[in-house]
């Protein structure tokens, strides 16, 4: 969809006129991994579209901890990508109803994703 597309290329121009328009959905996933726009845009270390979407009045608690196929929030995928101590999860931080407590398939919290991965101590 455009507002994944706009995500994924870090287009903050193009996500806030994506958002001025009621007609854009921020819940819809790719087919491949179930991922949403704040996934990928998560996955590619994109603060300023990831600011930009969690100010939109539309992105709810569950919106912002919407699973994956693997059950992994977009919080998750930041730590697990290696975003742990990075402005990616103090943005994440910042949107209110970020669950950081939730777990993935494997039952396992972002904590212990971001040190499995070795990204967090």
């Amino acid at each position: 969809t455009p507002i994944y597309w706009a995500m994924y290329n870090n287009h903050p121009c193009v996500v806030t006129t994506l958002l001025s328009s009621a007609e854009t959905k921020l819940d819809v996933t790719d087919r491949h991994y179930g991922m949403t726009g704040l996934h990928i845009a998560c996955y590619n270390n994109s603060v300023a579209v990831i600011r930009i979407f969690g100010r939109d009045v539309r992105c709810t608690p569950d919106i912002l901890n919407m699973k994956d196929k693997q059950g992994r929030t977009a919080a998750m995928i930041a730590a697990e990508y290696g975003y742990f101590d990075t402005e990616i999860i103090q943005e994440m931080a910042r949107l209110e109803g970020t669950d950081f407590g939730t777990v993935n398939r494997r039952g396992q919290t972002l904590i212990e994703v971001a040190r499995q991965q070795k990204h967090a101590e």
